[in-house]
């Protein structure tokens, strides 16, 4: 699927067994009035429990998923930056939330 064109703020969600939290960081991105937004998620998790905890979000073009075998956040972070597309960065930690209405980037 081709990705939208490119968005106002480039959103870096680096995540590591992280699955049981990543609903409430997704929802409460989702919820933001400011729409003009990409999602890379980058998950160095071992396991599949955050692949599947994501899906029903994928379906959002402006979200993107990817898994890396190893690295841990560090290189998670690294790799969601590099496929950031924004003029514009922010970070939002995979066991976090954005707290009230966002109007990014005024």
């Amino acid at each position: 699927m081709p990705r939208p064109p490119c968005p106002g703020v480039s959103v870096l969600m680096p995540t590591y067994e992280q699955p049981e939290f990543i609903a409430r960081a997704l929802d409460s991105l989702c919820a933001q009035t400011y729409g003009e937004w990409e999602l890379v998620i980058v998950d160095a998790s071992p396991g599949g429990a955050t692949a599947r905890a994501v899906q029903p979000w994928l379906v959002d073009p402006r979200v993107h998923y990817e898994r890396i075998a190893e690295g841990g956040l560090g290189r998670a972070l690294n790799q969601a930056l590099t496929r950031a597309r924004a003029p514009l960065v922010a970070y939002l930690p995979s066991d976090d939330k954005c707290t009230g209405p966002s109007t990014w980037p005024g």
